[in-house]
């Protein structure tokens, strides 16, 4: 018999090898970044752990030096072919980021990180919009009941346009989808 709460036994890899950590799961939160291909999810995963001290250097899809895209074909396509873990912590919560990828071909991958995320962040790139496949995850999300967050992306391009990506976003998500803060100024480069 197992004392309450029960250990989940987290694994993490450092330059010596791999570690495992216990962490009880009140502790641990799963989040999948899911959108449509190009979106950014890859380059907030990698933000979002470099946020945390986890990383020393800020990778970058277009250099190939994403911890998220380790694959050769990755690297050179600069697209994710499959889900990959990032982990972190962040005051005294152990998160895991599962970073999706985006194209229709692979987003079998997105519903499988859905099917043991707690919740899941729907990025959508300010400047292309609501696509096809970014209606397809929020389903998918929805589907599993799970709660959705959407993350404007992009919003330091020029041709930028918040208002309409927000009304796409009214128009394919109904009322569910409510903006919790919006940027003072954006775009410009």
């Amino acid at each position: 018999v197992f004392p309450a709460p029960i250990p989940a036994c987290i694994l993490a890899r450092n330059s010596q090898g791999a570690t495992a950590v216990a962490h009880s799961i009140e502790q641990v939160r799963n989040i999948a970044l899911t959108g449509h291909n190009g979106a950014g999810k890859t380059t907030l995963a990698e933000a979002i752990i470099f946020n945390t001290r986890q990383l020393t250097r800020l990778g970058r899809v277009e250099d190939g030096t994403t911890i998220s895209d380790y694959d050769s074909e990755e690297i050179e396509r600069k697209i994710s072919l499959r889900s990959s873990l990032l982990t972190g912590e962040v005051g005294g919560y152990h998160f895991d980021v599962i970073d999706t990828p985006g194209y229709a071909d692979f987003l079998p991958q997105a519903q499988s990180a859905l099917r043991v995320a707690d919740g899941s962040v729907v990025v959508i790139d300010a400047v292309s919009g609501v696509d096809v496949g970014t209606e397809r995850v929020w389903r998918f999300a929805a589907e599993s009941s799970l709660p959705r967050l959407i993350f404007l992306n992009k919003l330091d391009r020029a041709d930028v346009d918040v208002e309409g990506t927000m009304e796409q976003v009214r128009e394919r998500f109904g009322r569910e989808a409510v903006a919790l803060q919006l940027p003072v100024g954006a775009g410009g480069g």
